[in-house]
């Protein structure tokens, strides 16, 4: 690490124009990483030679910053990390975290759409900035969304809040509320204590919510100034996640005169549970999949993610697919497409499934779908069915 940091201090002396170091996905490389735990050790080191190089450059009279892009900025803000100072402690000013001013978040929406032919009234701006909790990332989805669902011909065309509603719904109900789910996942894992006050908020209740959590979840916008929830996105994400915990296991009764072979209309209560469990468990694996697919493309630029999701698929789905953008072929796939662009790109995603053997084995019986065959099912169909989806639901609450 002492050569790294010369290194390091070296370069930036020798800079002749101004530099930006920029770090995205940065909860990747954090002590609460859930891809490498070696960041738990060497966080605090990694940011001291950072901070070290940004104070050379500046008595040196070079301009360099640094740009950092995530989740979450907790271990940017705790003081130490099991007992050593933290080197990156304020390093991310708060001011920094929250979203951008309804203003400028308007005015973004409308610059880009003309650049479209799509003149925005300041109404429909507005909406589409309140619904996104003004997060420019979840503006620009949803701008995206209803420009594809906008005739180019009729265009330069004026949208009225009125137009652009039924298509705005459309996106929070569906992408909105899949994105929100993976990153209020991800902020609650880093931040377990916001978990609680934000689902109070959703259910309007004041018992639960802490002062401190309430004052992070400001300070990300995701809770307005008069404590509500922000956004229509939000909103939809967090009952999302409140399904997904509400969703129980109904215990099956052992006691030997239970008959063994049950049809499906003995199960009725049993099969709902079950069907509702895995198309849960399916969405937020389509989520986890594709931002995972996303993060390579990223950091690899060799790589592009359309380029690796279809590769993963035969040659008859490749073509039906190519026309499609990554978001339109995310809605398209089966299950069993899922599994095999997880299993063809194991090295990305064996931090979070371990074993790929025991992968496709849950995932094989996860597709036998019992709600939708019509056959016969006995104690021990629902007590494998029960334990593949626990198994895929242990691997996903880590992330």
């Amino acid at each position: 690490m002492n050569e790294a940091s010369k290194k390091f201090n070296e370069a930036v002396l020798r800079l002749k124009a101004p530099c930006i170091l920029a770090f995205d996905e940065i909860d990747y490389i954090t002590p609460g990483s859930p891809t490498a735990d070696h960041w738990r050790r060497e966080f605090v080191d990694f940011w001291r030679n950072i901070r070290a190089g940004y104070q050379a450059a500046t008595r040196a009279g070079g301009k360099l910053s640094v740009l950092v892009c995530g989740v979450s900025s907790k271990w940017f803000s705790v003081e130490s990390i099991d007992g050593v100072e933290n080197a990156a402690l304020s390093f991310v000013p708060e001011e920094y975290l929250s979203p951008l001013p309804r203003g400028a978040a308007v005015a973004m929406i409308k610059n880009v759409g003309a650049m479209a032919g799509l003149h925005f009234e300041d109404a429909a701006a507005e909406a589409i900035a309140a619904a996104c909790s003004d997060m420019p990332f979840w503006i620009r989805k949803a701008c995206s969304y209803i420009h594809g669902r906008t005739d180019t011909a009729a265009r330069p065309l004026t949208m009225t809040k009125d137009a652009i509603g039924p298509s705005l719904k459309f996106f929070i109900e569906n992408e909105g509320a899949s994105m929100a789910t993976v990153a209020l996942q991800h902020l609650f894992r880093v931040y377990p204590e916001l978990k609680s006050t934000a689902l109070a908020i959703l259910g309007d209740s004041k018992d639960g919510q802490s002062p401190a959590a309430l004052r992070v979840l400001k300070n990300y916008g995701l809770v307005s100034a008069r404590g509500n929830l922000s956004g229509s996105i939000i909103e939809a994400g967090l009952r999302r996640l409140l399904d997904e915990s509400a969703v129980g296991v109904v215990e099956v009764d052992k006691q030997p005169e239970v008959k063994l072979k049950l049809g499906l209309s003995d199960w009725v209560e049993e099969i709902q549970i079950i069907s509702r469990r895995r198309n849960l468990i399916e969405r937020r694996l389509r989520g986890v999949a594709f931002n995972f697919i996303r993060f390579v493309s990223l950091t690899d630029k060799s790589k592009n993610s359309k380029d690796i999701i279809l590769s993963a698929l035969d040659a008859q789905r490749r073509s039906e697919l190519s026309g499609y953008k990554v978001e339109e072929i995310a809605e398209r796939i089966y299950w069993r497409e899922l599994i095999n662009i997880i299993s063809k790109n194991w090295d990305v995603f064996q931090a979070v499934f371990y074993d790929k053997r025991i992968l496709k084995e849950n995932a094989s019986i996860v597709n036998e779908r019992p709600d939708a065959h019509a056959k016969d099912i006995d104690l021990a169909d629902v007590a494998l069915y029960r334990r593949a989806l626990d198994w895929f639901e242990a691997c996903l609450e880590k992330m």
